[in-house]
C-alpha cells in the first residue's frame, strides 16, 4: 500500500533561549486535505528530549482517537518535520 494512503503525523519539540519548551503535532489526513495542529507547553526548563517524547505521546493519543472515531487505520510518523509550521506552533504554545 502506498504511503500516500496513510495519515501523516509530524512531531517536534522546541526550546527557546528563555527555557520555554513547547511541543507540536501536525496531522494530515490521507483522503482529504484536512489537517489538525496540536500544541502544548511543557514545564519551563525541561530537556528538549522530554518534549520529543511528549510530542510522540500526543501523536499516539491522536492515533487512538482517530481509530475510535474514523476509518483510518494506517499511519506514518515523521520526526523533526514541522519546519513550515514550527514558528507558528511555537508562538501559539508559549503565548
Amino acid at each position: 500500500m502506498p504511503i500516500a494512503d496513510h495519515v501523516h503525523i509530524y512531531t517536534d519539540a522546541f526550546k527557546d533561549s528563555s527555557e520555554k519548551v513547547g511541543i507540536g503535532c501536525h496531522i494530515r489526513l490521507s483522503s482529504t486535505s484536512q489537517s489538525i495542529d496540536k500544541v502544548a507547553r511543557l514545564t519551563d526548563g525541561v530537556a528538549v528530549q522530554t518534549g520529543e517524547l511528549a510530542a510522540i505521546r500526543m501523536a499516539l493519543q491522536n492515533i487512538h482517537l482517530l481509530e475510535n472515531t474514523t476509518s483510518y487505520r494506517r499511519y506514518v510518523r515523521y520526526l523533526y518535520r514541522l519546519t513550515k509550521h514550527r514558528t507558528d506552533l511555537f508562538h501559539k504554545c508559549i503565548s
